[in-house]
């Protein structure tokens, strides 16, 4: 048990830890409010993955750990939504990636 949640956790450490951006630059041009709201919809969605994972699909740990790996995405992705603002004091846009 302690091995799938480990697996599945390390998994999305990713997401994890890309979700320190956008709360990072939330933070910076002063938006409490939306990193407030980041963490509260992380939250209830993994309270409500918990629920489902747990006790609808008999899941068990593994369900766990996907509902907080599935939050923290969620999570992400709403995060990250705020730095495509074209008002915005950092644009992070497709077109500025490059890979080498």
């Amino acid at each position: 048990m302690v091995r799938d949640y480990c697996r599945i956790s390390l998994i999305g450490a990713v997401f994890t830890i890309l979700s320190y951006l956008p709360g990072q630059y939330l933070l910076l041009v002063g938006k409490g409010k939306d990193i407030t709201t980041m963490m509260v919809i992380m939250i209830a969605t993994d309270v409500v993955f918990d629920f489902l994972f747990m006790y609808v699909l008999p899941w068990g740990v593994s369900g766990a750990a996907a509902a907080s790996v599935l939050s923290m995405l969620i999570s992400c992705v709403y995060g990250f939504s705020f730095l495509r603002e074209k008002d915005g004091i950092f644009a992070f846009r497709r077109e500025y990636l490059r890979f080498y």
